[in-house]
């Protein structure tokens, strides 16, 4: 099945008289009657003036049969939350005469976008025959999510401002609002900072996970096979939840989970772990709680900010949480909410025997964890209204780094 075309938005949106020329006109009026009434030629004179004057604008505007054209895109077409990009307005005259342009007017945005415009309506002066001008229009990302920015309008109007013509030259343009990505230090313990070798590559057991030999280790921990095989170094044997080859991140990306905007909180702080994790070197999974794998090994992580840029658009009410875990990873971290009680919980206790995990629970406690997992609370900026504005880029951060220094190693710390 093809796509059915995009219907193009441009052209005339509407026209009238200004404020100013109803006025005018008004006053025509009533001068016009009381000329007649009193037989007074100087109000006829007052009366034929406030009359004509908005009449000769509007046709002189309109007669002109202006053609403003354009295109509009969004530089750059993704940016973070509380980034700011421009929007790209190009304005081509395709009429003969001089196009007279006089404002700029910021599209209406509809309620909830995750964008807004940072200055206000601007004037132009007249684009000339044939000429083409940019026009940068700051806007800022205030939510993560995905967008269709409206033309602005270009209002052409006379010298004198009584008549005015709104014209959207251009069609809409796509901007996406990737989540905020913290920079983070340190691992959680149990998680290596370099990826272990595994003898398998030299031809020895396929379980067996090795490191380097370290002055102070067990001699009898010293992988005797592997190290000969090395020749020059001695690596020592791990137990298996020693050290983690491989990191499963599970998201519940359900928006009745989550109170507050603690959805937004939980999309960042999964965003920054994925990424902390991938700059680690370790091979990571990325699942939602559909059971959707969004990144899955050594793939693109833009490809997962991509996926978290749209989480929460649309939720099923009979969706569990059923996420999909690829392979046999030796470390599950779980960002959850405390809305997920009786979903997320018999879940993760159905994990195979052995496998460590971490369960970041935004906005308050989740009953039903595993024994023996790390729970860490998350705390919602704004606490449980959801009707509030979104948390600042600040406040998410803040949030991201509390939550991440409660698990990891002491020689690293967050930075906001």
């Amino acid at each position: 099945m093809t796509a059915a075309p995009h219907a193009s938005t441009a052209g005339v949106r509407s026209r009238g008289f200004t404020l100013r020329a109803r006025v005018l006109l008004v006053i025509g009026l009533v001068a016009g009657l009381t000329a007649f009434a009193a037989q007074e030629r100087e109000l006829l004179m007052i009366a034929g003036f406030c009359l004509g004057a908005p009449t000769a604008a509007a046709l002189w505007v309109s007669l002109r049969r202006t053609q403003v054209r354009g295109e509009l895109m969004a530089r750059p077409p993704a940016i973070e939350v509380g980034s700011d990009g421009d929007l790209l307005l190009t304005l081509r005259s395709r009429g003969h005469l001089p196009v007279p342009v006089s404002r700029i007017v910021n599209p209406v945005l509809p309620s909830g976008a995750p964008v807004e415009f940072l200055g206000g309506d601007r004037g132009e002066p007249p684009l000339q025959r044939g000429a083409a001008r940019l026009v940068e229009l700051p806007f800022r990302g205030r939510g993560r999510g995905k967008a269709l920015i409206p033309s602005p309008v270009v209002r052409l109007a006379d010298p004198f401002g009584l008549w005015f013509e709104d014209h959207t030259p251009a069609d809409p343009a796509p901007v996406l609002v990737l989540p905020l990505v913290v920079p983070l230090d340190g691992l959680p313990l149990g998680i290596d900072r370099r990826r272990p070798r595994r003898p398998t590559d030299l031809g020895g057991e396929p379980d067996v996970v090795v490191r380097p030999y370290v002055s102070g280790d067990d001699i009898r921990t010293i992988h005797w096979r592997a190290s000969a095989r090395l020749e020059d170094d001695l690596v020592v044997r791990l137990r298996e939840a020693g050290s983690a080859r491989t990191v499963a991140l599970v998201l519940d990306d359900r928006p009745r989970a989550h109170s507050g905007h603690g959805l937004e909180v939980a999309v960042a702080l999964a965003a920054s772990i994925a990424l902390r994790i991938r700059d680690a070197g370790l091979a990571l999974s990325v699942s939602d709680a559909a059971g959707q794998v969004l990144v899955d090994g050594e793939e693109d992580p833009e490809r997962l900010l991509l996926a978290l840029a749209l989480v929460g658009d649309r939720d099923t009410p009979a969706r569990g949480f059923t996420p999909e875990i690829p392979g046999r990873p030796e470390l599950v971290i779980a960002v959850v909410g405390q809305g997920t009680h009786g979903g997320s919980g018999p879940w993760l206790r159905g994990l195979a025997h052995g496998v460590s995990g971490i369960a970041f629970c935004v906005g308050g406690p989740v009953p039903g964890l595993p024994t023996g997992w790390q729970s860490v609370p998350v705390q919602v900026p704004g606490g449980a209204d959801a009707a509030g504005a979104p948390p600042s880029r600040e406040e998410l951060g803040r949030a991201v780094v509390q939550a991440w220094r409660a698990v990891s190693s002491p020689s690293g710390r967050g930075r906001p």
